[in-house]
C-alpha cells in the first residue's frame, strides 16, 4: 500500500484548524476520515496555522509533482485535489481543500462531497485516460499522465487471450467505438432496413437482413451500437414485448441516407413516438413487406420480390390543389419483374369499407395528373402533346400494361370469413374505380359481347396477410377485382375482359362459325357431280336470262347439275310426250269432241302416258264435264239393226263394246231424259 499523501486546503475566511486528536500528517492511516475540526479562537495559534498550512501545501505541492502523481486544482477554492495511481491498482488516494473529502474506488473514479464548510458542489472527476487512441510522437496533455509503453497497439485492433473456463476456444476484445462487435456492413443494412421501414422489431430486421441466422442476436448487437452512437433508439415495445427501433434525429436519417443513396428530403420522419402505442400498422406493413422479400413459407411456396431497398414507406403525393394528400402504406418498385410501381394499402379491419374505397378514388383522382414530358423526342410537338402522366416519369419502366398503377390491398386483424366478406364489401363499393367502361361492336355477331376499356381504371389486387406471408407474391393469392378465382401477381394484372380478350372470343366465335358452315357445306355436296358450295344460296341467270336465287339443300344438286338435269328431264318428258301422242292418237278418239284421246296437243291437260282402256273422253272434255255438272257419261243404247247387224259382221263403231256394255249397267228405263 503506497504511502496517501495529504494537503490541508485553508481559506482565508473559514481556516478551520488541526484537530489535536487527529494523527500525525506523515501516520494517517489509509481509508481514515479527516474530521473538520472546531472553529480556533482568534490568536497567535490562528496566525500559526495559517503560515503552516500555506508552507505545507507549497512544500507537499513540490513534492507530489515530482512523484508524478495526479493533481488537479479547485475551481471554488483554489485547493489541490492528488490522486495517486500506482502500477496495478486503479484506486485513488485522498487529497483534501475546502474541507472536502474525495473517496476512491477501484473502478478509478472520485466524488467530492461538500460537508457544509466549503462552496464546492458535487462533481466527477475521471481517472482514466482517453479512450482515442494517441498517434505516436504526440505530446501529453498533461505530465501526469501515466506514460506509454514501449509497443504501442494500433486503434481498432483485437488482442487475443486465452479463457482457462474455454480451452480451444479463442476470445478477441471488442473495440471500444462499437462495445457489441456489431460489424460495419450489418450496422449499414440496419440503417437501410429503419430507413425504408421507419419503425422495426429486431425479429423483423433479423428476417429480412439475416433470414438464415439462428436468432436475432446480431441484429440487436447492432442495435445496440448504433444507439451509442446516437443513431438509433428505442421507443416501447409492440403487444408481443418486442422491443421497437427506429431512427433518432438527424444523425439517424442523414446516416440512413447515406446508406439508400437517397436525398434527406425523400427519407420522412423518424416515427418518433410511434413505438410507444406498440406501433401497430406499422408492424403490419413491416409483415406485408417481409411476405414479399421473403417469399411464402408453404413448402411449395414461390419465392420473393426484390430486396427492402426496393421498398419506400411514407411517401405523400399532393392532389391537384395542393390541399389533399395521398398516403399509400408501402411503394413497390420491381421493373425485373414487370412491375415499375406497385400502391400498397393494409388494412387491420380498424376502419369502415367506405373509408377503404375512398381511398381508391383518391388514387384515380392522383394517378389522372398529368405533368409536362422530358423526353427529347417530343420537343417540336405541340404543347398539349407533351404531357405524360406523372407516374411515368416518376416512376421509369416497362409499362406495357394499359391503364393506371395497381394498387394491393392487404387485410388483415380478423377471421377468415370476416376478412373475405370484407374485400367483397370494397370490391362493391370501389366498383367503379377498377370496372372500367364497356364497350361492343354491333356489326359483329357477338350475341350480345363486348370488352372493357381500363385507360381510366385503377386495376385494385386484395388479398389476406395470412395468405401473402403462407404463399408469397407470386403465389395464388390475388383475387383481381373483376375477374373469378386467385392468381399469381403477375397474371392478376393482366387486364381481363378488355379488346384484346374480346378480340380472341371473337375469333373463336368466328372460328366456330366457319367450322360450322363447312360442315353444313358438307351436307350440301351436289349430288351428281359431288362439288361443296361455299354459300348456301348463290344466284344466276335462268333460262330467260332473269337473275335466280338458287338454294342447295341436303342431297340436292348444284345449279348446273341443277340445269343438266332439268333440261334431261324436258327432253325426257318430250319424248315421253311424243310415245304418248303416238299411242293415243291410234287409239279410239274422244266421243264428245271426236279429237285424241289424249287431249289437245301442247295443252295443259294433255295426256303425256297411254290413256286407259276405259277412257270415253280426252281431258278437256272431262274437266268440262265436270264444271257443268252433267254426271258421267252413258253411251247409247245400240238400235235393233245394229245388233243384226253386229250379228253378220263385226261393226266399225270403236265405241260399239262400250255401248252393248252401257246398255246392260244403264237400261233405258232408268236413264234420265
Amino acid at each position: 500500500m503506497p504511502w496517501w499523501p495529504w494537503l490541508v486546503c485553508r481559506t482565508a475566511s473559514v481556516p478551520p484548524a488541526v484537530s489535536p486528536s487527529a494523527a500525525p500528517t506523515g501516520h494517517l492511516a489509509p481509508g481514515r476520515r479527516i474530521r473538520p475540526a472546531q472553529r480556533p479562537n482568534p490568536g497567535r495559534r490562528r496566525i500559526l496555522t495559517t503560515l503552516f498550512s500555506r508552507l505545507s501545501a507549497f512544500g507537499f505541492g513540490l513534492w507530489l509533482w515530482r512523484c508524478r502523481l495526479v493533481g488537479s486544482g479547485c475551481c471554488t477554492c483554489g485547493g489541490l485535489f492528488l490522486f495517486s495511481r500506482p502500477a496495478g491498482a486503479g484506486r485513488a488516494l485522498v487529497g483534501g481543500g475546502g474541507g472536502g473529502r474525495i473517496r476512491g474506488s477501484g473502478r478509478g473514479r472520485g466524488t467530492r462531497a461538500n460537508n457544509g464548510l466549503g462552496g464546492c458542489q458535487e462533481r466527477r472527476i475521471s481517472l482514466r485516460g482517453s479512450s482515442r487512441p494517441r498517434p505516436p510522437g504526440e505530446a501529453r496533455e498533461h505530465p501526469s499522465e501515466p506514460r506509454p509503453t514501449r509497443r504501442q497497439r494500433r486503434p481498432g485492433r483485437r488482442r487475443r487471450t486465452r479463457r482457462a473456463d474455454r480451452p480451444g476456444r479463442t476470445a478477441y476484445r471488442r473495440g471500444t467505438a462499437n462495445p457489441n462487435g456489431s460489424t460495419t456492413a450489418l450496422r449499414a443494412d440496419v440503417l437501410g432496413a429503419l430507413g425504408v421501414l421507419k419503425v422495426a422489431t429486431a425479429d423483423q430486421l433479423q428476417r429480412l437482413l439475416r433470414p438464415r441466422a439462428a436468432s436475432n442476436t446480431v441484429i440487436r448487437q447492432a442495435l445496440r451500437d448504433l444507439a451509442l452512437h446516437g443513431l438509433v433508439a428505442s421507443d416501447g415495445n409492440t403487444r408481443d414485448r418486442h422491443k421497437t427501433w427506429r431512427l433518432e434525429g438527424t444523425a439517424g436519417l442523414e446516416a440512413a441516407s447515406h446508406v439508400l443513396g437517397l436525398p434527406r428530403a425523400d427519407m420522412g420522419s423518424t416515427a418518433r413516438g410511434a413505438g410507444r402505442s406498440g406501433a401497430q400498422h406499422a408492424m403490419a406493413v413491416n409483415e406485408t413487406i417481409s411476405a414479399f422479400v421473403l417469399g411464402g413459407t408453404a413448402s411449395e411456396a414461390a419465392g420473393g420480390v426484390g430486396t427492402v431497398t426496393d421498398w419506400a414507406t411514407e411517401v405523400e403525393f399532393l392532389l391537384p390543389g395542393g390541399r389533399r394528400k395521398v398516403r399509400p402504406d408501402a411503394v413497390l418498385q420491381a421493373p425485373e419483374i414487370g412491375v415499375p410501381v406497385l400502391m400498397v394499402e393494409v388494412d387491420r379491419s380498424t376502419m369502415a369499407p367506405e373509408r377503404v374505397a375512398a381511398k381508391f378514388t383518391a388514387y384515380r383522382e392522383l394517378f389522372r395528373t398529368k405533368v409536362k414530358s422530358t423526353d427529347p423526342a417530343l420537343a417540336e410537338q405541340d404543347p398539349t402533346d407533351r404531357t405524360v402522366h406523372w407516374w411515368r416519369r416518376t416512376y421509369p419502366g416497362p409499362h406495357t400494361r394499359p391503364g393506371y398503377p395497381p394498387v394491393a390491398l392487404v387485410v388483415t386483424g380478423a377471421g377468415p370469413v370476416a376478412l373475405a366478406g370484407r374485400q367483397e364489401a370494397v370490391a362493391d363499393l370501389s366498383a367503379e374505380i377498377w370496372r372500367g367502361q364497356w364497350w361492343t361492336v354491333p356489326q359483329d355477331d357477338n350475341e350480345g359481347d363486348g370488352w372493357r376499356e381500363y385507360d381510366d381504371a385503377v386495376p385494385i389486387l386484395a388479398t389476406t396477410l395470412e395468405l401473402l406471408a403462407e404463399h408469397g407474391p407470386l403465389g395464388p393469392v390475388w383475387w383481381r377485382y373483376g375477374r373469378p378465382g386467385r392468381h399469381s401477381l403477375l397474371d392478376a394484372l393482366e387486364n381481363p375482359n378488355n379488346r384484346a380478350a374480346y378480340n380472341q372470343r371473337q375469333k373463336a366465335r368466328e372460328k366456330k362459325a366457319r367450322q360450322e358452315h363447312r360442315d353444313w357445306m358438307r351436307t350440301l355436296a351436289c349430288a351428281d357431280c359431288g362439288n361443296i358450295p361455299k354459300e348456301e344460296s348463290t344466284w344466276h341467270y335462268g333460262p330467260d336470262g332473269r337473275h335466280v336465287e338458287w338454294t342447295r339443300q341436303p342431297g340436292g344438286r348444284c345449279w348446273t347439275c341443277h340445269q343438266e338435269h332439268t333440261e334431261r328431264l324436258e327432253r325426257e318428258a318430250q319424248e315421253q310426250l311424243e310415245a304418248a301422242r303416238a299411242v293415243n292418237a291410234a287409239l279410239r278418239p274422244c266421243w264428245t269432241c271426236r279429237g285424241s284421246i289424249g287431249g289437245k296437243e301442247g295443252s295443259k291437260l294433255e295426256l303425256t302416258e297411254k290413256a286407259s282402256p276405259d277412257r270415253l273422253e280426252c281431258p278437256q272434255c272431262e274437266q268440262d264435264r265436270a264444271v257443268k255438272d252433267l254426271g258421267p257419261l252413258v253411251l247409247p243404247t245400240p238400235t235393233k239393226r245394229e245388233q243384226v247387224a253386229a250379228l253378220v259382221s263385226t261393226p266399225d263403231d270403236p265405241w260399239w263394246e262400250v255401248r252393248v256394255l252401257h246398255a246392260k249397267l244403264y237400261p233405258v228405263r232408268s236413264r234420265k231424259a
